[in-house]
């Protein structure tokens, strides 16, 4: 380092530490590159810890000032000066520094800023300004402009004020804001953010819409500031746009705020139409306002609505069916020369899903003297579902290292798949000590890539099988240690200090599991012998009692309770005397013989758990069975005396290899597995719910109130995936008598009593279950009926009535229904109809 290049590296050093960012950037000003590196050298300690693995406050707010994100911009390497960029918040000021920093620079990744997660929009925007940079820049530049300009409480009028001060944003943002995908998700989170009221560390903030962009937007083009037409058209392109539904919601609010005239309307009357053909329902709904405003005011060309009113009436939701046959009822009326291509397309909607609409119908066509067209008999449910349970196939071990390596191979890529899972362990244990001669460097080389994304700061959350498998691939063939053991997770209120508390889910088991099976391939000690033997995840005793006699076959500590857990409980009499030599097998066959639940539905509070999501969590704990130990692994699977205490830890995303953990007892699979079916009501987490919901398809077993609540769980799942699944699940129990009606009917009584769920879906869910054949039927109808004393009072009573009365007349039978509910079985409401729809109701006077 010259004397020149350590005076002005001082300098800087002594500008960062005074927070002055103005002088900063003059010092860097026509810097050479030695300079910067000189520089950087001083610069660089400020960011290392200073006590053990922590900053003090003081080198904290230095390192993390803006002085210093603009002396990393124009001195660190790249890896770091982006990292400052990124990390920063950068206002209207700092934004112009950094801007003049990059453009003095003029590094090589400057023009790959606007891709990614972190895109700086304002130092983005200030270098285009310059002209250091080209424009258009891509869509994630964009998109980085919706949370950037959209401020609350700094500015009322944020983005309103942003694209008044710098009208070039107008062609830059606003106008490709409006066509690109994406972008419609983005303004809907940020004005949804803006209109509710939040608070900011203890202070209480007020909606703020004049802080939105729907707000912005309209305001421009109030004045005149944007083009009022072009807005509008591209509002109503976006609509119908190929896009997600998500991305649509913030332009059908738009449209709405925007309020189209009459004669706006009418002159995209075309447009209008088209967008009730769409997918998603919000363009149908704005398709189908517009056209009812046109035929109020007589200006709705009949040809024009009949065209497109088969894909309505087509649409399995009522409202746009319904919508579209008020419609027809206008036109015909007010043009009965078209009554004829009304009578035509209105046949159709007799054939609809809905009961209501197909009425509707049937009363329209009356009206225009016509009637309904003959309609295709009926078939009928089926008897019974076709058998759904594959036959048992023997599991055939790992043959050879070749073999293996490709096995692990696929599931530290992903491949969920128990069985593998099994089979990859009992092979690597067996095999510890062959490496097979092509192909290993390579896949060492993957499973160190895996292990890196893993994310250390989440250690005390269940672990990743695909991460665990990853670790023991490096345990085999590069020699690895194996990873510490989980022994429990942080107290959530004493997270950062020694507290920890035990973890006594399903998903330790799991990890516990593992843990064992890398000690033994790298200490080359025991053997597994729980290796199913068949592919239902099952364990033949004979197999087992062969196994533990066989000579030299020292089992691993926790495989023997594992294999236990797998065997058949009426075959587990005839190990007695073979599992003398395991006194881990020996202490856990009397827990699996004694084993008599008494299952009791509880909720409460989790004593150490987030309370937004925990406030009021469902569990079921079993009153009988309190083994209280964390050293045995049978114990720990049965144990499920308090499991609200446990549910945070049971929300791991890793349930694939779950079901083949409690064997074939799903009650205790469902009681493990409520805290991620209660997320998936919301978020949709079909990898933490469609293998346990298979499994209940599986089994061999009667299910009691635990399976059922779960079923109901998974019944109002936010995923549609998740809802086919449980009706998949319901279908099968019932089709081989494993399901009571009146038991599911009180577990959806509770759960919609106590609002875990949301009705509607739950309801959708149990009428796609019942036309799956006569003997899912009638559990449903058992189930629905059971939950009506509850219903009356709700908004959706008319959607359970409506599907009491659908499976009831496909099943002809006249259920009874509360006097509460007969008794609003008069008048034209939805209720009333559904009620009169129920077979053996009386029609009303």
């Amino acid at each position: 380092m010259t004397r020149d290049h350590a005076a002005a590296a001082a300098h800087v050093l002594d500008r960062v530490r005074a927070g002055d960012g103005e002088a900063v950037v003059a010092a860097l000003a026509g810097m050479t590159a030695a300079g910067r590196t000189a520089t950087w050298r001083s610069l660089r300690p400020l960011g290392e810890p200073d006590r053990g693995d922590h900053m003090s406050d003081a080198r904290w707010r230095v390192w993390t000032s803006d002085a210093m994100a603009l002396a990393r911009l124009g001195c660190a390497p790249a890896s770091q000066a982006r990292e400052a960029l990124e990390g920063q918040w950068w206002d209207a000021r700092t934004a112009e520094l950094a801007a003049q920093v990059l453009a003095d620079r003029d590094p090589s990744w400057l023009t790959t800023l606007d891709r990614g997660d972190a895109v700086p929009f304002r130092v983005l925007r200030a270098l285009l300004r310059r002209g250091v940079l080209e424009p258009p820049l891509g869509d994630d530049y964009v998109l980085a402009a919706v949370h950037t300009l959209a401020r609350r409480g700094v500015h009322a009028s944020a983005v309103l004020d942003a694209v008044r001060a710098d009208p070039g944003l107008v062609d830059d943002v606003v106008w490709r804001l409006l066509t690109t995908e994406r972008a419609g998700r983005a303004l809907q989170r940020i004005d949804e953010f803006l209109l509710a009221p939040t608070e900011q560390f203890g202070t209480p903030l007020p909606p703020c819409p004049e802080a939105t962009w729907r707000h912005a937007l309209v305001t421009l083009s109030s004045t005149g500031e944007l083009d009022r037409d072009r807005l509008l058209d591209a509002c109503l392109t976006a609509l119908g746009a190929d896009w997600s539904a998500a991305d649509l919601v913030w332009f059908v609010r738009l449209h709405a705020a925007l309020a189209p005239t009459l004669d706006e309307t009418a002159a995209r009357t075309s447009v209008y139409a088209g967008l009730v053909t769409r997918t998603a329902g919000g363009p149908v709904t704005v398709g189908l306002d517009a056209l009812r405003t046109l035929e109020r005011a007589g200006r709705l060309p009949p040809a024009t609505f009949l065209a497109v009113a088969p894909a309505v009436l087509a649409r399995s939701e009522k409202g746009s069916a319904s919508a579209a046959l008020r419609l027809l009822r206008a036109l015909a009326a007010r043009e009965p020369a078209a009554t004829h291509e009304v009578v035509e397309v209105v046949q159709a909607a007799c054939e609809h899903p809905h009961a209501t609409v197909r009425e509707d119908a049937t009363r329209l066509l009356a009206d225009l003297g016509a009637a309904p067209a003959a309609a295709a008999e009926d078939p009928g449910l089926p008897d019974t579902l076709p058998p759904d349970l594959p036959a048992v196939a023997p599991v055939r071990p790992v043959r050879d290292a070749d073999e293996l390596l490709e096995l692990l191979v696929a599931l530290v890529e992903g491949v969920r798949d128990p069985l593998a899972l099994e089979r990859a362990h009992e092979g690597v244990v067996r095999l510890r000590d062959a490496h097979p001669p092509v192909g290993a460097a390579a896949v060492v080389a993957r499973a160190r890539a895996v292990v890196a994304e893993f994310d250390p700061y989440r250690d005390w959350l269940p672990r990743s099988e695909r991460v665990e498998l990853a670790r023991l691939v490096l345990v085999w063939l590069d020699g690895a240690e194996p990873a510490p053991r989980n022994r429990g997770r942080p107290h959530p209120q004493r997270r950062w200090f020694a507290g920890r508390v035990s973890d006594r889910s399903l998903g330790a088991a799991v990890a516990r599991r593992g843990d064992e099976v890398a000690r033994a391939v790298r200490t080359g000690g025991g053997a597994l012998v729980s290796l199913p033997s068949g592919s239902d995840g099952s364990l033949d005793a004979d197999v087992l009692a062969a196994r533990l006699a066989a000579p030299g076959h020292r089992p691993v500590r926790h495989d023997v309770g594992l294999a236990l857990l797998r065997v058949p409980a009426g075959q587990l009499d005839a190990l007695g005397t073979h599992l003398a030599p395991s006194p881990e097998g020996a202490a856990a066959l009397p827990l699996l013989r004694g084993w008599r639940p008494d299952w009791q539905r509880v909720q409460g509070v989790c004593d150490d758990a987030a309370p937004e999501t925990w406030a009021r969590a469902v569990a079921w704990q079993d009153g009988r069975t309190r083994l209280g130990r964390d050293d045995d692994l049978v114990a720990l699977v049965l144990d499920r005396h308090d499991p609200l205490r446990g549910a945070p830890d049971e929300q791991g995303d890793e349930v694939t290899s779950w079901p083949w953990f409690t064997g074939d007892r799903p009650d205790l699979l469902a009681s493990h597995a409520h805290p991620g079916l209660l997320l998936a009501t919301s978020d949709g987490r079909s990898d933490m719910v469609l293998p346990v919901l298979d499994a209940f398809a599986s089994t061999a077993r009667s299910v009691g109130p635990p399976t059922c609540s779960a079923l109901v769980l998974a019944a109002a799942s936010g995923d549609g995936t998740v809802r086919i699944g449980a009706a998949d699940a319901v279908a099968a129990l019932a089709s081989r008598g494993l399901l009571g009606g009146a038991v599911l009917g009180a577990q959806v009584r509770a759960l919609v009593a106590d609002g875990t769920v949301v009705g509607g879906r739950v309801v959708a869910t149990l009428r796609e279950a019942a036309r799956a054949g006569a003997a899912a039927a009638d559990v449903v109808l058992d189930a629905l009926v059971a939950a009506l004393p509850d219903v009356a009072g709700r908004r959706d009573a008319h959607l359970w009535v409506d599907a009491v009365a659908e499976v009831a007349t496909a099943r002809g039978q006249s259920p009874a229904l509360p006097d509460a509910l007969l008794a609003r079985g008069r008048g034209s409401s939805a209720l009333a109809r559904a009620v009169r729809r129920v077979p053996g109701v009386p029609p009303s006077p």
